[in-house]
């Protein structure tokens, strides 16, 4: 439970000023440096029948409290009768990628939440008019599960007889965008007008 050697990186991704001071103050890495002690365990169970980790992450402490979530790669190093002499590996800052992730699952989270509740019909769509999913008040508005709509596409649920489908497909091709009204399909046969964005 603890440190050998550590070289000046580990010591600056710790908040340490030095090695030595690093190696002088954690006396016990498990209870001091990680934030789940489980942790710990789960790397030294997983050493002692792998022998070598790779892309072992967990969150640590850094001298003035603060975390760090670190990726390790490690191996065991042995005596010559077998047993464990120390573990020896290399530690990678990846705090930043995790923050990114964390934000891009928020992000994703929010931007579901305002999908599925939006009182406006969405679709995902392809260009080539495929559905790959709409939010609840698409399905109500057409009668349809999502299902059905991910089976018959666009040409299911837009008239494709309104003279300005075509138009509206070109601008978005040229623009990236389009907005325009159209006429929709329920699935009852009923034709209704849309203004779509």
């Amino acid at each position: 439970g603890r440190y050998l050697r550590v070289n000046p990186a580990l010591a600056a991704i710790h908040g340490f000023d030095s090695p030595g001071e690093m190696i002088n103050t954690v006396t016990n890495i498990g209870k001091q440096l990680y934030v789940n002690p489980q942790d710990r365990e789960r790397y030294k169970k997983l050493l002692e029948t792998t022998d070598r980790l790779t892309g072992f992450e967990a969150e640590l402490y850094r001298k003035d409290g603060s975390r760090v979530w670190i990726s390790m790669n490690v191996q065991v190093v042995r005596r010559e009768n077998g047993t464990v002499a120390c573990y020896q590996g290399i530690v990678e800052d990846i705090t930043e990628r995790r923050k990114a992730e964390v934000a891009l699952r928020e992000s994703e989270e929010r931007y579901r939440s305002l999908f599925e509740h939006s009182h406006d019909a969405i679709f995902l769509t392809m260009s080539d008019g495929s559905i790959l999913d709409a939010n609840r008040a698409a399905c109500e508005m057409l009668g349809r599960p999502v299902e059905d709509l991910r089976n018959i596409g666009r040409d299911g649920v837009v008239d494709t007889s309104d003279p300005r489908l075509q138009g509206a497909l070109e601008e978005r091709g040229r623009t990236g965008m389009v907005n325009s009204e159209l006429t929709m399909i329920r699935a009852s046969g009923e034709r209704f007008p849309v203004d779509m964005t």
